[in-house]
């Protein structure tokens, strides 16, 4: 529980020191890569507005103490770009393969398409793509198999035609 707390400042005062908000916050981590070649999606959906999604097994440099960039939620899409947010002394030359969590308020009842795309961070770079249906409240799991991204795709694009 300590550690937990301690987590939470040290996230939301890095966080207030780099000017950018945190996405999402750092919940575990591990040194050697996963034996699975996946990403573990979880979610957590209220029926009304907030979305809780934790992600397992992203790639970023080891250095990682809280998770900046953007999320956006439009039509029917959510789009999370993640990069990794340093205390002072800055990256390190190791990855690390950690579990993050976003809470995401104000997602309306409906099926919406997941974009995670953490080419930005240090490590590997992957693009995971899933379906969920958020008609109504529900917890759910997904594991997707990891994706290269392909740099002329457009991650708000649909399925291949």
């Amino acid at each position: 529980m300590k550690i937990l707390l301690l987590t939470a400042f040290l996230a939301s005062s890095l966080s207030a020191r780099s000017g950018e908000p945190e996405i999402g916050t750092i919940v575990g981590d591990v040194d050697l890569p996963p034996k699975k070649s996946a990403i573990t999606v979880s979610y957590d959906y209220d029926g009304k507005r907030r979305l809780v999604l934790t992600l397992q097994n992203i790639s970023m440099n080891a250095a990682a103490r809280g998770v900046i960039g953007s999320v956006v939620v439009n039509r029917g899409k959510i789009l999370i770009q993640p990069n990794e947010h340093y205390a002072s002394r800055g990256p390190v030359e190791s990855i690390r393969w950690y579990t993050i969590q976003y809470v995401i308020p104000n997602v309306q009842p409906g099926h919406y398409s997941l974009v995670h795309d953490d080419s930005a961070t240090e490590g590997t770079d992957r693009v995971v793509k899933t379906e969920l249906d958020l008609t109504i409240a529900g917890k759910g799991t997904k594991t997707i198999t990891f994706k290269d991204p392909d740099p002329s795709e457009d991650p708000f694009a649909g399925p291949p035609k």
